[in-house]
């Protein structure tokens, strides 16, 4: 069992109040004995799309180096998003920082309506291997609702998909929509989805959400205070799912899928 943290916090702060908070959670997390923990979608620089061309940080800015910093001092990978700026283009990142000094970066390759106007999306779909072995991807905020990036995190290795937001709207209604969609991203990818919110009252609800493969819910937490949602990963139940030689029923159906019946 690999035990992982999710955070839900206000993330409106300057970039050494956000940065703070990281500090306290990743702490919390070795405390609690987690491998890595994830933060909400532009957790350090807030996410403010108008302000980009003033907030969005370079790949070697202080910021994030502090963030790699965090990551080794805490002895825990830290799974944090920030807007990023690379020549004239700015994106929603979010930087894995492991307690091994390795960094990567996934930027946000289905953007909003709104973010359009202030942002590039990404080009790859990627997998990510964190530090305690794991391979985990990435579906931040709208990208949840598009089903085939999770399918194809799964056939690329995935066995976490972390889903970091910064949706607007209160808790009970982020609760509602996360019960109706995320269950069935796990059940049919055979993995763990696992969802946490930005809180910053009054636009950001918050709200932490996991499934696992079976479909079940796993942990939740939508009560509007920050805090550290855990919950654990068995790699042998993936493999137990994933593995068409243990399952005669064949319950791991991506690998299966008849890709050139699908194009409209």
């Amino acid at each position: 069992m690999i035990r992982l943290g999710l955070a839900q916090l206000a993330c409106d702060g300057t970039f050494e109040e956000n940065l703070a908070k990281m500090a306290y959670f990743a702490a919390r997390a070795r405390a609690a004995g987690c491998a890595a923990v994830c933060f909400p979608e532009a957790s350090i620089t807030g996410y403010a799309p108008q302000d980009a061309d003033r907030t969005a940080l370079r790949l070697n800015d202080a910021p994030l180096r502090e963030a790699s910093r965090l990551a080794v001092e805490s002895g825990v990978d830290l799974l944090a998003g920030f807007m990023e700026r690379e020549g004239g283009r700015v994106f929603l990142s979010h930087g894995v920082f492991r307690a091994d000094g390795a960094a990567s970066v996934y930027r946000k390759t289905h953007l909003g309506a709104r973010e359009e106007r202030f942002f590039a999306p990404g080009g790859r779909l990627e997998t990510f291997d964190l530090s305690c072995g794991l391979r985990v991807g990435f579906q931040l905020c709208v990208e949840a609702h598009f089903p085939q990036i999770t399918q194809t995190l799964a056939l690329r290795g995935a066995e976490v998909v972390f889903s970091p937001h910064a949706a607007p709207g209160d808790a009970a209604t982020r609760r509602r929509l996360w019960e109706t969609y995320v269950p069935a991203r796990a059940y049919d990818n055979r993995l763990w989805f696992a969802c946490c919110n930005q809180l910053n009252a009054p636009r950001f609800g918050g709200g932490c959400l996991v499934a696992g493969p079976d479909g079940a819910i796993a942990a939740a937490d939508f009560e509007r205070a920050e805090r550290l949602v855990l919950f654990e990963v068995d790699r042998e139940t993936i493999a137990n799912y994933r593995d068409d030689a243990r399952n005669a029923h064949r319950r791991y159906y991506p690998p299966h899928r008849r890709p050139e019946l699908y194009e409209r």
